[in-house]
């Protein structure tokens, strides 16, 4: 397998408590070959000392600075920009990677002709302690299949850089993520699975998901807006988000 180089995208905002986890995390990976860009979108805490100090450490480590507050959808697309590896792996700021995770899903792109990669993943809590059921994915994914369920976690994904070059995430949806894999999916752009659980996804009270009642809505808006449906196949498809949403929550 050859070692392209792989750019992990980091988009950070006050992520103090986690973000020296989550960044060692990336550069403890078995695959090497990987620059770490760490988009700082004007955070107030103490989360920018912290990766200028793992940054004079670790040349891998490159900084970018937003001039102001832009979001984690613009933040990705920074780095999107500034990539220079030929895949690209996002990772959120209080995520945690498996350290076989690169390797294993390069490979499988690598041995395939699909565009992008996703994997299992299991559930932690604020402190770290792994809750619930692993999220064990199918290893195929269609345009349809995400419309009933997001089973596509953002940190655990791996692209293409081509991908990047053509498509941006957008700030006008709360999940700025799924639609992304939405659009991918419909430009006809291919997603496989890798059934690894390589991924600790954190489940936080602070987290942006955490009222449902809010996702809830944004959803159905997805739905109507982006995906243009009528509002009965919106419902219909908002029946199996509800149902599987009820599901996932019930398993933590």
């Amino acid at each position: 397998m050859g070692k392209e180089l792989c750019s992990v995208i980091i988009p950070m905002y006050n992520c103090s408590e986690t973000i020296e986890q989550t960044i060692r995390s990336a550069l403890n990976q078995s695959y090497a070959n990987l620059e770490v860009l760490v988009i700082n979108d004007q955070s107030t805490d103490g989360s920018l000392n912290i990766v200028k100090n793992l940054a004079e450490k670790d040349m891998r480590i490159h900084l970018i600075e937003n001039p102001k507050n832009l979001g984690v959808a613009q933040s990705r697309n920074i780095g999107f920009k500034n990539a220079q590896g030929e895949y690209i792996a996002l990772l959120d700021g209080d995520d945690i990677w498996e350290p076989q995770k690169i390797e294993r899903q390069i490979a499988l792109l690598q041995n395939t002709k699909f565009d992008f990669c996703y994997s299992s993943y299991s559930y932690i809590n604020d402190i770290g302690k792994e809750i619930g059921v692993p999220r064990i994915i199918p290893d195929s994914c269609s345009y349809n299949d995400l419309l009933k369920e997001n089973f596509i976690c953002c940190s655990s994904v791996i692209l293409r850089s081509e991908l990047t070059q053509k498509h941006k995430m957008t700030s006008e949806f709360f999940h700025e993520d799924f639609v992304f894999w939405l659009e991918l999916l419909k430009s006809g752009y291919k997603a496989i699975g890798c059934k690894d659980v390589l991924l600790k996804y954190r489940i936080s009270q602070k987290g942006r998901s955490y009222n449902k009642l809010n996702a809830a809505k944004n959803r159905w808006n997805i739905y109507r807006k982006f995906c243009k449906m009528n509002p009965i196949t919106s419902f219909y498809y908002f029946c199996f988000y509800a149902i599987h949403g009820l599901k996932k929550y019930h398993n933590l």
